[in-house]
């Protein structure tokens, strides 16, 4: 386990960009990073570790209302767990949806897919910029970098899961059209 906390923090560490001295394909074609499956996974585990939790804390509740002594800090256990049940399901359904969406680079417009179907046709001269990044929102460090379009300084078209080629691809190929790009990806991870 050690040795692949290791490899995997070495990994993160080593900058390499085979994109940089190599040409570019002339059609790029990058899909969010799909996990479904862990994300489903998880949520059953954790929901059944609630409801099993749940309902040991509904037992106990129900044991101690024969006796007459309710204690507050059953309460407190029931709301923090109800509260934690519906954060789960929000952060599912919130990383959920995309994963649907793909991305196609040709003829100088961006193409974006959702579900497979073409949603929106961008030039690639009326993007305002590029933000990477891995951590938004308060939320805890994520391992896959994720990738933001603006149209203008504030109006976000896209924001999509990306892997760590498609990344140094994406970031390599915007740069090369002189299109700003924001980068907290790279910088996050070289603290």
């Amino acid at each position: 386990m050690y040795l692949f906390a290791y490899l995997w923090v070495l990994d993160r560490r080593i900058s390499y960009n085979q994109y940089t001295k190599a040409e570019l394909p002339s059609l790029i074609k990058v899909k969010a990073v799909n996990d479904r499956i862990i994300q489903v996974l998880l949520l059953i585990f954790f929901w059944t570790f609630l409801v099993w939790l749940f309902w040991s804390t509904i037992q106990y509740f129900i044991g101690q209302q024969n006796g007459g002594d309710r204690p507050f800090m059953v309460y407190i256990g029931i709301t923090l767990l109800v509260g934690f049940i519906v954060a789960s399901v929000y952060d599912f359904i919130t990383n959920y949806r995309g994963t649907f969406y793909a991305l196609e680079i040709r003829n100088e417009s961006l193409y974006i897919f959702y579900k497979e179907a073409l949603t929106d046709t961008i030039p690639l001269n009326s993007i305002h910029h590029i933000h990477f990044f891995a951590k938004k929102q308060g939320k805890s460090t994520r391992i896959h970098p994720r990738m933001q379009v603006y149209t203008s300084k504030i109006e976000r078209i896209l924001h999509i899961k990306l892997s760590i080629d498609n990344y140094h691809l994406l970031k390599t190929f915007f740069y090369r059209k002189q299109i700003k790009v924001i980068d907290e990806y790279s910088s996050r991870s070289k603290k």
